[in-house]
């Protein structure tokens, strides 16, 4: 089905909402897991660096799927990687409260970050397509704003308190749910855009090195990695710091890592 990519505010504001709350959904269940390694490590016989490791494959993982991900859905549509990566993100999730080692650790939250790089990808594009020339800007910050809100301001909250009342396989079984039920509702509510059949110009030629020409590029993906390498390193051990250096609760913890969370979703 057609869809308008411009005029068509009603639908363009439920398409924001609907892709920033997914996103917001992927930050949870790519960061619960290191809210939870306070109990993981003990239990699955971790070490730290281990625990590092899984975290920093996803990272790997999520970023060449980005890459790859995004190329597919330029040529066969954003749709159908958006809804094929949903679900694929969400059954890692559960997949990953059913290892019990490392190894499995490291390969289910790997594959974790092919689901999520996929939507992440998409969706962006999916928003740029269809958001009007002046609402295009707010339109990302709102679906960049969710990630920081659910996956590091609501996420240690919602992970820590959970593992409260339940063990932390269910915690996993429990938050690869939202995403699925979000993912069958974008099937239904997206509308793939009609593709336009046009000669390849010079543009549509150019390499990736042409692009690396341009100095914009080199400073902001330097600066978007600085940034990226201290929020994820942060994110990765300050449960850790926390409840074995400082001594607080895990729970306790929780609330302080959202405080952080909650600041950032709102820049």
């Amino acid at each position: 089905m057609q869809h308008k990519t411009v005029g068509d505010s009603a639908y363009e504001w439920k398409m924001v909402w609907l892709l920033a709350v997914l996103f917001g959904i992927v930050g949870l269940d790519r960061l619960v897991v290191v809210y939870l390694f306070p109990i993981l490590i003990p239990e699955l016989a971790l070490s730290n660096t281990q625990a590092g490791a899984i975290a920093s494959v996803l990272a790997l993982t999520w970023a060449l799927s980005t890459y790859f991900l995004g190329g597919i859905s330029d040529r066969h549509g954003r749709k159908r990687v958006l809804i094929y990566s949903g679900i694929f993100f969400s059954l890692m999730t559960w997949m990953t409260g059913a290892v019990k080692s490392f190894g499995g650790m490291l390969a289910v939250r790997g594959l974790l970050g092919v689901g999520e790089g996929g939507v992440f990808s998409a969706s962006v594009a999916t928003l740029a397509e269809i958001s009007t020339p002046r609402r295009r800007g707010l339109n990302m910050g709102i679906h960049q704003a969710f990630f920081p809100l659910l996956g590091i301001g609501l996420g240690p909250i919602i992970a820590t308190q959970l593992s409260l009342y339940m063990r932390w396989e269910w915690v996993f079984f429990l938050l690869g749910i939202p995403g699925l039920i979000l993912t069958l509702m974008l099937a239904r509510i997206m509308r793939e855009p009609r593709k336009v059949a046009t000669e390849p110009n010079a543009a549509d030629r150019a390499s990736l090195a042409s692009v690396l020409k341009f100095r914009n590029i080199w400073v902001t993906t330097v600066i978007g990695s600085l940034f990226q390498t201290g929020l994820f390193v942060f994110s990765t051990f300050v449960a850790l710091y926390l409840t074995q250096i400082v001594g607080l609760s895990l729970s306790t913890t929780g609330l302080i890592v959202s405080g952080w969370g909650l600041v950032v979703s709102w820049g």
